[in-house]
């Protein structure tokens, strides 16, 4: 059960976070700080900001527990000791959502003052605030993206995960490393987050299994 809870927290988590990319339609790399204060003027964008921002966060939430999932798979197939390649994906996997629940905090602190009339109208501090929100969310795809290709890596080499699954991993960390500078390439963070989340679902391999069960034991 705990296996599969790890999967569908990975299925979820992905949705979660592409909803939440997909549907901020925050100003864009090419607006002035004028159309981002203005577009912040109205009620509707504070309240729809501050519903991403709690949307990313449950998303980043449910990424903390599949990555516990992938790291129990991992450390199973290499015999109950991690690699050097499994703790790189470790590493970069907090990194991400470390960088996910920062980006959604700077969003409610950008829309929440506003939303709530503790603040008169949006000025500088909103630019700035939301400039960083989504500077974070484009930065965490960097780590991501590695952790993508570690996790493939490690898993390729133990069998801990299927070769399918593997391979979507090398291709989506590939597909999602221009992450870093535009938008488009995050769909490969769901895609491979839902293909893994399925894969935690199922059976372990025989070789992850044994040392699976008696660690949830």
């Amino acid at each position: 059960m705990t296996q599969k809870s790890h999967g569908i927290a990975g299925i979820i988590g992905g949705l979660l976070f592409f909803a939440a990319v997909m549907s901020a339609h925050l100003p864009g790399g090419d607006s002035k700080p004028s159309d981002i204060i203005d577009y912040f003027g109205t009620t509707g964008h504070q309240a729809s900001t501050m519903v991403i921002a709690y949307v990313l966060a449950l998303a980043s939430f449910l990424l903390a527990w599949f990555f516990v999932g992938v790291a129990r798979r991992l450390r199973a197939g290499e015999g109950g000791r991690a690699s050097d390649v499994s703790l790189l994906a470790a590493i970069t996997g907090v990194a991400t959502v470390a960088a996910l629940l920062l980006a959604a905090g700077a969003l409610i602190a950008m829309s929440g003052p506003l939303l709530f009339g503790n603040q008169a109208a949006p000025g500088d501090s909103t630019v700035t605030v939301g400039w960083v929100a989504i500077g974070l969310i484009v930065v965490a795809m960097l780590p991501a993206a590695v952790a993508m290709f570690a996790i493939s890596l490690a898993a390729g080499r133990s069998g801990a995960l299927p070769r399918w699954n593997v391979r979507v991993g090398y291709v989506c960390a590939i597909v999602l490393a221009p992450g870093s500078l535009v938008f488009s390439p995050m769909l490969a963070l769901t895609v491979w987050l839902v293909s893994t989340g399925i894969t935690l679902i199922r059976p372990a391999p025989a070789r992850a299994a044994a040392a699976v069960q008696p660690a949830a034991a």
